[in-house]
């Protein structure tokens, strides 16, 4: 069973794999779903919404071929259509390209952009321009947290 790739707020099934076979249920997830936190699918793991052959499953444990995946409705991409942003798909892209991507609230003083883990965000020191100061701040704090960068541009 091949599934749909994108967003969905429907139940599915997905049929594991050969080439899954015996692989951790959380690195299955990481694998065809690498915009799902960690901590997102153990609560639905702890909360039974995904089950491997109509049971409870844990992150531990390894799924094997023929096995059924239940994947409730996620905020997530599916591998495989090209919109999830990983270090590796950042760098293939044009720089304009990328931050409309990104791009999660524009006004004339505040951008607000999608941060997702691997890319590195660094302040601002308030000399970098002459004309205009920059704060930089993200409420995610290392390079392996997702969550959002906020750019403010303010006169002096």
């Amino acid at each position: 069973m091949k599934p749909p790739a994108g967003k969905d707020d429907t139940v599915r099934q997905f049929t594991v794999r050969a080439d899954d076979d015996g692989v951790r249920l959380d690195r299955w997830f990481k694998n065809h779903f690498p915009g799902l936190g960690f901590a997102q699918l153990q609560k639905l793991l702890r909360s039974g919404q995904v089950r491997v052959d109509g049971g409870r499953a844990k992150s531990d444990m390894r799924v094997e071929q023929g096995q059924v995946v239940r994947v409730p409705p996620l905020a997530v991409d599916r591998k495989g259509n090209g919109d999830h942003l990983t270090p590796r798909t950042m760098r293939s892209k044009d720089d304009g390209e990328l931050l409309s991507q990104m791009l999660l609230h524009e006004d004339p003083k505040v951008f607000v952009f999608n941060k997702p883990s691997g890319l590195a965000v660094q302040g601002v020191p308030r000399n970098a321009h002459p004309a205009r100061v920059i704060n930089v701040s993200a409420d995610s704090r290392t390079i392996e947290d997702s969550g959002t960068l906020q750019i403010a541009s303010c006169d002096r």
